[in-house]
């Protein structure tokens, strides 16, 4: 197949569950298929970024793009403009009128089976693509997302905001779920939402992946007692996730474990996530921006994943998993991953249960190779990127077909 990939920013440096999903999707995809990307791309950003895009895809055309960084001045600014104007922010940064211009080029010069919009900052369902059917690749139901939160937020202009942004994301959504052809969601909770809760048929469910050569056990755990924690900092429930963690969890672990350690490993970490290592710093550590997240879940000898809302799957599960880490997670953080309480992950919500379950892991190598072993064996069950390729690529010839029947 012929496919144009939409993609709402580049996929390099991998340091968001979105960049790591979507840039192993399209490796294995462009290995059977002729696959264009068609991406924005800051002229700020190092070429060596795009460069790897190229390497992986074959075919990428750019498009010149600011990216506004989040929680800086220009991002509220803009965040005000577009509340003004009735616009989602999400989809505004990141699908301009130049980027729909290029698609609408691309598409009608060109001769593809099929469009693939990568997230919903790549959702153009304005834009005429002529003959080839569009695929809506959703990672997350984005207004569930905001739903949650907005209950989590209780009441103040925060709250109203967000309750305001979740209506306007939910209609954009529909819209755009209706307009495509297909919609491809990562975990089947997403899948069965859009169908029941939003009354959209044409949508299925991709496997949950993760490139097991990559993640895989390496190095020794650490002599201390520690706790990691990896996640895009600048993404809110991470951000809630390590917050709720150091507040609520963390003070009951340190009255068993005195010397526990929490690290908390991931880009652009804003003031208020710095300040819990600044407040805490015998027993609170957070990174930053690394290179690589494998040499901190190496020497852990416990992975949390307390994410208390969210949709999607969640890959820093299934990298962990695939380290051989005992990893405790959250409901919310184990939805739509093949996970099963005490057989290959230890699973508890409320702060005493999570803390008891650390508290249990720290203290028990036995059980930590085990639940380690038991995770690494799950992510080897048919979970490798190749597979969620496949059936991606599956997804488009169904629809291109059912487009040519019609």
């Amino acid at each position: 197949m012929k496919l144009l990939v939409v993609e709402p920013r580049g996929l390099f440096p991998p340091d968001s569950g979105a960049k790591i999903l979507s840039g192993n999707v399209l490796r294995h995809l462009s290995k059977r298929h002729d696959v264009t990307v068609l991406v924005n791309v800051d002229p700020r950003e190092p070429a060596a970024n795009t460069d790897k895009l190229r390497r992986i895809c074959g075919k990428v055309v750019s498009v010149p793009w600011n990216d506004i960084r989040n929680f800086t001045p220009h991002f509220y600014f803009e965040l005000v403009k577009c509340l003004l104007r009735g616009e989602l922010y999400a989809v505004k940064k990141f699908c301009t009128p130049a980027l729909k211009k290029r698609a609408a080029e691309l598409a009608a010069a060109e001769h593809y089976d099929a469009v693939i919009w990568d997230t919903i900052s790549a959702f153009m369902p304005d834009v005429d693509f002529g003959r080839p059917p569009r695929i809506a690749l959703a990672h997350n139901v984005e207004h569930k997302l905001r739903e949650l939160q907005a209950n989590r937020a209780g009441w103040g202009f925060r709250a109203a905001y967000l309750r305001y942004y979740a209506r306007k994301t939910r209609q954009f959504e529909t819209f755009a779920f209706g307009r495509a052809d297909h919609v491809a969601t990562v975990s089947d909770a997403d899948a069965r939402y859009i169908r029941e809760g939003m009354g959209i048929g044409h949508v299925s469910a991709l496997p949950p992946g993760v490139d097991a050569e990559y993640f895989a056990p390496a190095g020794e755990e650490s002599g201390e007692a520690e706790l990691v924690f990896t996640g895009s900092m600048d993404w809110q429930a991470n951000q809630d996730a390590a917050m709720f963690f150091v507040s609520n969890v963390l003070p009951i672990i340190k009255q068993t474990t005195p010397n526990v350690r929490f690290t908390i490993v991931g880009r652009r970490p804003p003031a208020h996530i710095l300040a819990l290592a600044e407040t805490d710093p015998a027993h609170v550590e957070v990174t930053g921006t690394v290179d690589d997240v494998r040499p901190y879940l190496a020497r852990a000898r416990v992975v949390a994943v307390p994410i208390l809302f969210g949709s999607g799957i969640k890959i820093k599960v299934f990298e962990a998993m695939g380290m051989a880490k005992a990893v405790v997670v959250t409901t919310v953080g184990a939805e739509g991953l093949p996970l099963v309480d005490r057989e290959n992950v230890l699973i508890a919500d409320s702060p005493e249960d999570i803390a008891a379950r650390c508290v249990e892991l720290l203290g028990d190598a036995d059980l930590r190779r085990k639940i380690g072993q038991a995770a690494r064996t799950t992510v080897l069950n048919g979970h490798d990127w190749s597979v969620v390729a496949a059936e991606l690529a599956n997804i488009c010839e169904r629809v291109v077909q059912q487009r040519a029947g019609q």
